[in-house]
This record gives C-alpha cells, sequence and structure tokens, in this order.
C-alpha cells in the first residue's frame, strides 16, 4: 500500500497522478470535508484518462491532527510520501503552520516507527538548508539554518528534523528539499499567484534571485528514491538558478507582455509588504507579501543539484520549458475565471 498525503496540494496532486498512471495502490489520506475531485481540473491538462486515474485513488479521510487517526490511515503502508505542509509566510498563521509543518511530522513518524514495515519519503525545503559559507551554491551539507527567517523556515527545519530523529531510531526515510517549485496547481496560491499576476502586466521586479524546480521533477525524483535502496539522505532539488528578473521577464514574454522597467529596492518592497498586511486587517485575505517575503526577495540565493543527479542519474527540466507549461495551464485557467 502506498500512502500519500497533501494529495490535492502542488506536489501531492502530480505525485498521484503519476502513480496512478503506473497503477499503483494508492490511499490518499484527506481531511474531512475536502473536494478531491478538484484535482481532476488539473489532471485533464495532462491525459484525457483523468476520470479513470482518479477512481484508481483511495481516498481517505484522516485527521491529521490526531494520532490515533493517522495509526488507522497508514495502516498497511509498504511506502509513505508526506507531501502534505502549510506553505505561508504569515506570522498570523504561527499556530496553524506549526502544527502542519512540525507535530503532524512528528505524530506520522512515530506512527511509522510503531509499524515500521515501510519507506518514508518527506517533503521538506530549500528553507531548512543553511546558507553556505562562501560563494558557492547550497547543498547538503550546508547544514541547518542557525537562525531562520521565517515561521516556515523555522517550521520546516523542525519538521525535517523530526524526520531524522526518526531515521535515528529506525525508520527507513529519505528526504528531499525542493527549491521554489512551480507547475499547474489546483488552487490558486504560492507560486500560481505569481502568474496571475504577471499575466495581467508589471513594471517591477525584486533584486534578488532564487532556485526553481519544476513539480514534476520534484515527483519523479521522488518516486525513484523510493523504489531505490537509498535511506537516510537528504536530496536539494532544483532546476536552475535565476534571478527575479530574467524569471518575470520569461514569465511576462509568456502572455506577450513588455518585461519589466524598474528594479525594487529593499526599502519600496518593504513598504509594500506593511501596506499589504494593513489592507489585510480589514479584508482577511492572506497578504501577496509579507516582511519575510519582501526581504527574501532581494536576497541572492543558489542552490546545487549535483547530489541527486549524480546518486539517482536525474536530469532536470529546462526552466524554459516550465514556464511554457505552467504560462499555458493558467493562462487557460484564467481566463475562465
Amino acid at each position: 500500500m502506498i500512502i500519500v498525503t497533501g494529495g490535492t496540494g502542488l506536489v501531492g496532486s502530480h505525485l498521484l497522478l503519476m502513480l496512478a498512471e503506473k497503477d499503483a495502490h494508492v490511499r490518499a489520506l484527506i481531511r474531512p470535508g475536502r473536494r478531491p475531485e478538484t484535482l481532476l481540473k488539473l489532471w485533464q491538462h495532462y491525459t484525457s484518462a483523468a476520470d479513470d486515474l482518479y477512481r484508481k485513488i483511495e481516498w481517505y479521510e484522516t485527521d491529521l491532527s490526531n494520532p490515533a487517526s493517522i495509526a488507522d490511515g497508514i495502516a498497511g503502508w509498504e511506502k509513505l510520501y508526506h507531501c502534505a505542509a502549510s506553505v505561508s509566510f504569515n506570522p498570523r498563521r504561527k499556530k496553524e503552520i506549526w502544527q502542519t509543518n512540525i507535530l503532524m511530522v512528528r505524530d506520522l513518524v512515530n506512527a511509522c516507527l510503531d509499524n515500521n514495515t515501510g519507506k518514508f519519503i518527506h517533503v521538506s525545503s530549500v528553507a531548512a538548508v543553511a546558507k553556505p559559507q562562501g560563494d558557492g551554491p547550497g547543498n547538503e551539507k550546508s547544514g541547518f539554518p542557525v537562525k531562520p527567517g521565517s515561521v516556515y523556515a523555522k517550521t520546516k527545519t523542525l519538521g525535517e528534523l523530526e524526520v531524522w530523529r526518526g531515521i535515528n531510531e529506525g525508520l527507513n526515510a529519505v528526504i528531499v528539499n525542493p527549491s521554489i517549485i512551480l507547475g499547474p496547481s489546483v488552487k490558486i496560491m504560492g507560486s500560481s499567484m505569481l502568474f496571475e499576476t504577471l499575466r495581467k502586466g508589471i513594471s517591477f521586479y525584486p533584486a534578488g534571485s532564487s532556485g526553481f524546480v519544476d513539480v514534476r521533477d520534484v515527483a519523479e525524483v521522488m518516486v525513484r528514491l523510493a523504489d531505490s535502496n537509498i535511506s537516510g539522505e537528504r536530496f536539494i532539488l532544483n532546476g536552475a538558478n535565476i534571478s527575479y528578473r530574467e524569471l518575470f521577464e520569461k514569465i511576462l514574454a509568456c502572455y506577450g507582455q513588455k518585461p519589466p522597467k524598474y528594479k525594487l529596492s529593499g526599502f519600496t518592497t518593504s513598504l509594500a509588504a506593511i501596506a499589504e498586511w494593513f489592507l489585510t486587517l480589514f479584508t482577511g485575505n492572506e497578504p501577496r507579501i509579507t516582511l519575510n517575503t519582501a526581504r527574501s526577495s532581494h536576497g541572492v540565493q543558489a542552490y546545487s543539484a549535483e547530489k541527486v543527479s549524480k546518486v539517482a542519474g536525474f536530469r532536470f527540466r529546462e526552466i524554459d520549458d516550465t514556464l511554457r507549461e505552467t504560462c499555458g495551464y493558467y493562462g487557460v485557467r484564467f481566463r475562465r475565471r
């Protein structure tokens, strides 16, 4: 039995499709009240067999904040892909982020240790990777950040440490640390909000740079690692290191928009974050930019995926291919709204 958490999220939705196409026996753990059929719109983007593939998945309601419910949900597990996470930099959601990114991981690890019969594949983040000493890119030897810059980074770090604790107690586990994940998504959040904003055109860009990876590559690497004899390792997943200016230019070009002209200063971006925070006090909406993301967008960050390329023989997709695929999906979706 293959268990997947976070099946309606960006990574989980692509992983489930890949596993269904392999005719794997998959149980997707979903929170009570969730509507997994929303995946069909995404899957139909990739295949005409979406309805048949959807019916191959066992959708199993599980309270992932309840250890007893988790133990019931993973009964008979052979492989467990833990994709569920709270991807938010909003400090007002600290309690929820802490519960999802740390306590849920702890309870899943404990449940797997109690019935230690399979392999655990955990989706962490480069937010849990320390900045390297010197000018080189971050890698698996960089360690963990001593002072994480956001609630998200702190919780992803502590969540990953729960998996390492499990490994030390005998759990067969592998950890992947993706950079910023790009790809079609069920929900308009995270990187999908960037595509929605740029589709309308924008004149500004932040000064920094970061790493980016195709969601399909993340899913494929996870499957390869799950099927391998590799255990007790972490792998950075990163397809390209590029500046935000170049990223914005490429996405804007996909939508026939002009490239951005003006570089935002860190001060201006921080002011925008403060204004956004003030606005959310009245709207209750999730802020599109916070002080943490404002600072991050001006940082120069790069990551090396050399380890997974060597160990798993994996070759990442070109960033231009990823952006064309993603822009095409959102271009159609946004026009229908």
